[in-house]
């Protein structure tokens, strides 16, 4: 199998197959999402994503959560690679990738928001919706 060579190619391959990603009343998640991130940041948009109701449920939807993981397998998948290319330690994934964020620096934490809408606008393109 040939080795990956550039992001582009990285976004395609890890948006291919989602699909079904929306909510009844939320309209298009896939699509929301982007605008979530641009409005309100990414670190209020993976809040968002994961928090919880005043009795500990998953508030709202889950499939704000099902997105923002694909989207943190992506980014973990991203900056493992750059570390790697670094010397750095891997990331963690998941929700501790929050942890991991909110130590950036302003820089890092725009081209890690920079490369989540890059990534989110292959999903876009790719993402079909469950009838």
């Amino acid at each position: 199998m040939h080795k990956l060579r550039n992001l582009d190619q990285i976004r395609a391959k890890n948006a291919l197959g989602i699909q079904g990603i929306s909510g009844d009343k939320d309209g298009d998640i896939v699509k929301k999402m982007p605008t979530i991130i641009r409005d309100n940041g990414l670190l209020a948009a993976m809040a968002f994503a994961v928090s919880k109701d005043k009795n500990g449920n998953t508030a709202g939807t889950n499939k704000y959560r099902e997105l923002f993981d694909r989207v943190a397998k992506h980014l973990h998948e991203v900056l493992n690679i750059r570390a790697q290319k670094l010397g750095s330690p891997n990331p963690a994934p998941g929700t501790e990738l929050i942890r991991e964020v909110t130590a950036m620096d302003a820089a890092q934490l725009r081209a890690v928001t920079s490369e989540a809408l890059a990534y989110l606008a292959f999903v876009k393109r790719f993402h079909t919706k469950a009838d």
